[in-house]
């Protein structure tokens, strides 16, 4: 299948989010697979959220996110490497719950 979003037009969205006074640009950044792509940041009290874009497809490589809380005693944190992004007519594997494991004291 063609991807419905033109590259031309995925690039203006990322120059606009890079325009963005909240959003800064750090540069040429590796992603966990090796792959380079452009940076961009977003911190504000609490969160911070970063995103690989790669300059040639203008395509997501990778996101990730680190959340606090007011203290900074707690944190929750998360990344996602994107491997392929396209369009499809199939729905995905269902994968089930696993079972809870014992209670750890």
């Amino acid at each position: 299948m063609s991807d419905s979003v033109q590259p031309e037009v995925r690039a203006a969205a990322f120059r606009a989010l890079a325009a963005m006074p909240t959003i800064k640009s750090v540069g040429t950044v590796e992603d966990v697979l090796g792959r380079s792509g452009e940076g961009l940041r977003m911190s504000s009290p609490g969160l911070d959220l970063s995103v690989i874009i790669d300059p040639v497809t203008s395509q997501v490589l990778a996101s990730s996110y680190r959340s606090s809380n007011e203290d900074k005693t707690a944190y929750k944190e998360g990344t996602r490497t994107v491997r392929v992004a396209e369009w499809t007519d199939e729905l995905p594997e269902v994968v089930s719950r696993p079972e809870p494991g014992p209670a750890q004291g």
